[in-house]
């Protein structure tokens, strides 16, 4: 069966996406965890370690500067720039995401499940190397194995078809 995915990636398919994608390994540990917002994560970081720099400038304005209060300004700034970084990139790559005007085709068989990309860009992963697929609230994803291939997401609006395919292929595959 062969799926044509016409709907355009919206923000909470790519957030899930994103945060899927970021979190494979720990869902490799523990596949029924919980799908953790890095993206309010990292602005979270952020914000709370800018607020903190603002704070020991003041008090090391009012109150003078020793090494240990330098120390911990450089630590505070360096961990800002990582936060910015992570926040960026993460971002970046939802971007992409919800830019991908490109038509997809989700093709479900008995030999496994392939995510095409208007011809241009294809994905496959074969059900022995599934370790199972996971829904989201926006997404439904299907996790590999191991990190030869990739994961692939798509639109939960879809899950009915893809769940329907998988049951009448009778594929052994966990779905969470």
């Amino acid at each position: 069966m062969t799926i044509e995915i016409k709907k355009r990636p919206g923000n909470e398919f790519a957030e899930d996406t994103v945060n899927a994608a970021s979190q494979y390994k720990y869902f490799m540990k523990k596949p029924e965890r919980k799908l953790q917002n890095y993206f309010k994560q990292w602005k979270a970081l952020l914000i709370v370690s800018i607020v903190w720099v603002i704070l020991m400038v003041v008090v090391m304005v009012l109150f003078g500067t020793d090494a240990i209060m330098e120390v911990c300004l450089a630590v505070l700034l360096m961990n800002i720039v990582f936060c910015a970084a992570m926040l960026l990139n993460i971002v970046k790559y939802k971007k992409q995401i919800m830019e991908d005007e490109r038509l997809s085709y989700l093709t479900i068989d008995e030999n496994g499940v392939e995510l095409m990309k208007d011809g241009v860009q294809t994905v496959r992963v074969a059900w022995s190397n599934v370790a199972f697929i996971r829904i989201f609230d926006a997404a439904i994803c299907f996790f590999p194995k191991n990190l030869t291939s990739f994961v692939i997401s798509v639109d939960k609006d879809y899950s009915g078809q893809i769940l329907n395919e998988i049951n009448r292929l009778g594929a052994d595959v966990k779905i969470i």
